[in-house]
């Protein structure tokens, strides 16, 4: 054997183990979605059965802003005075993806973790913002990415309830039956 046909025997071995590792689900990305071209913020993924492979999609700051951002001006209980956050509609992340499932669970990058009813999705215009007075957010600053309500505009979501699916630091949503 002459070493073009060694070298050309591992390449294709090389391509057959990164195309089966991307069909195995591990990371899918609908085919609007755009693969990350920067570091990744946020991890969004689904099992919805056991038996059933988990699908998993990944975003960066650009992949979201992609989906379509609104500015939401609310107060919160840990800013003074009105902020303007601007980010995407957890729906449109949700709907982006093809999200099944009846809850989210929302992870912070300390491994903090609260479950959201998809129902606040669909019902109130929640986003994960990802600005605030118009600048990224940087980690000490709730970032990069921060699960906000609209808490001035919507009086009954101010409670104990709420402020604590407002995730700071979010890193991943996962998808529950």
């Amino acid at each position: 054997m002459n070493k073009n046909m060694l070298g050309a025997g591992w390449i294709a071995l090389c391509l057959s183990v990164i195309a089966s590792f991307f069909a195995s689900g591990v990371i899918a990305q609908e085919s609007s979605l755009s693969p990350p071209e920067s570091p990744i913020v946020l991890h969004v993924s689904e099992r919805l059965m056991a038996s059933a492979p988990e699908r998993s999609f990944a975003f960066d700051i650009a992949g979201l802003e992609r989906l379509g951002t609104i500015d939401l001006r609310t107060e919160t209980p840990w800013s003074e005075g009105a902020v303007t956050f601007t980010g995407v509609r957890l729906r449109d992340i949700l709907n982006a993806v093809r999200a099944r499932g009846s809850a989210v669970v929302a992870t912070a990058l300390n491994d903090y973790s609260v479950t959201i009813p998809v129902e606040d999705a669909d019902t109130y215009d929640v986003i994960v913002a990802m600005r605030k007075d118009g600048r990224l957010m940087s980690v000490r600053d709730r970032g990069p990415l921060w699960l906000i309500y609209p808490w001035s505009d919507r009086p009954e979501l101010r409670n104990e309830v709420y402020y604590s699916r407002s995730i700071w630091q979010l890193k991943s949503l996962e998808l529950l039956e």
